[in-house]
């Protein structure tokens, strides 16, 4: 399993990161909408914690850690004008963090 786990993390980092290049999206032809960016804050904040945790058998503190992590490179990889909505998430994911290490 966590062979598998780690192949998709492989093909859900690079596959985040080239979405948001102007030079992939022009062309692939790709319009970035609420809807594709909503599914990339999904797949950093939901699945790649969910795969870390299959491939590794983390503890609740660092599956919280890869969460907040997965924040953050959501952050570092969408463009300002799409993540400005989803900026509560990042403050809230921080704060769960401080909560649940202490």
């Amino acid at each position: 399993m966590s062979k598998w786990a780690l192949m998709l993390v492989a093909v859900i980092l690079p596959s985040n990161i080239l979405l948001y290049h102007s030079s992939v999206q022009l062309y692939l032809d790709i319009h970035i909408g609420k809807e594709v960016v909503f599914g990339s804050l999904l797949d950093l904040v939901v699945v790649l914690p969910a795969l870390m945790y299959a491939a590794f058998r983390l503890s609740k503190k660092q599956l919280a850690g890869f969460v907040v992590f997965g924040l953050v490179l959501a952050r570092s990889i969408l463009p300002e004008a799409h993540f400005a909505q989803y900026t509560i998430l990042l403050y809230a994911g921080l704060a769960v963090e401080v909560i649940v290490v202490m």
